[in-house]
């Protein structure tokens, strides 16, 4: 989903960890953090927008 700016790359369990959202993101705004049990999500850093 899109929000203002930037990707709305909050909801961790809907991502399948397809890195899509980083590549399409022409700010480099958006990276792939992994969490405890080692699956990867995106994170926004809003301030590249």
């Amino acid at each position: 989903m899109r929000i203002g700016c930037y990707l709305d790359t909050g909801n961790k369990i809907d991502c399948v960890g397809c890195e899509a959202c980083v590549q399409v993101c022409g700010k480099n705004a958006i990276r792939m953090l992994e969490d405890e049990e080692g699956f990867r999500y995106p994170a926004t850093d809003g301030s590249k927008c």
